[in-house]
Order: C-alpha cells, then sequence, then structure tokens
C-alpha cells in the first residue's frame, strides 16, 4: 500500500515535469535502439518510463538465488 502511494505521486510528479520540460521527455523516450510510437504522449511516456525503472529498483523485483 505504501509503495503504490509513493508510485502514484512519483508519477504525476514525473508527469508534471516532463510536461514542462518537453526537451527532457524526448530525450529520455530517445534512449535505446527503438524509437518510440509517435502517437504516444510524450511527457507521458516518459513519466511511465522513469515509475518503470522505479519499480524495477524495489527490493521486490531483485531475483534472489
Amino acid at each position: 500500500p505504501d509503495e503504490s502511494r509513493v508510485l502514484v505521486s512519483a508519477y504525476g510528479h514525473h508527469l508534471s515535469y516532463y510536461g514542462e520540460h518537453g526537451d527532457e521527455a524526448r530525450r529520455l523516450i530517445s534512449q535505446g535502439e527503438s524509437m518510440p510510437n509517435s502517437a504516444l504522449d510524450r511527457p507521458e511516456l516518459a513519466a511511465c518510463t522513469t515509475i518503470a525503472g522505479l519499480i524495477l529498483n524495489l527490493d521486490e523485483a531483485v531475483t534472489r538465488e
């Protein structure tokens, strides 16, 4: 439950930030080999990309042997 609130809050923060900083959003989503779908909203995609990184860095997402 606490993690959900943190993620929702972080998503809102990043969505607002990338909405105001379009060049930063473009730069983030242009990383990698494939280009982002031009039909997608850049700030939203950048915010989701950031949140995906947060989720993957949670202790629960770490693979254990």
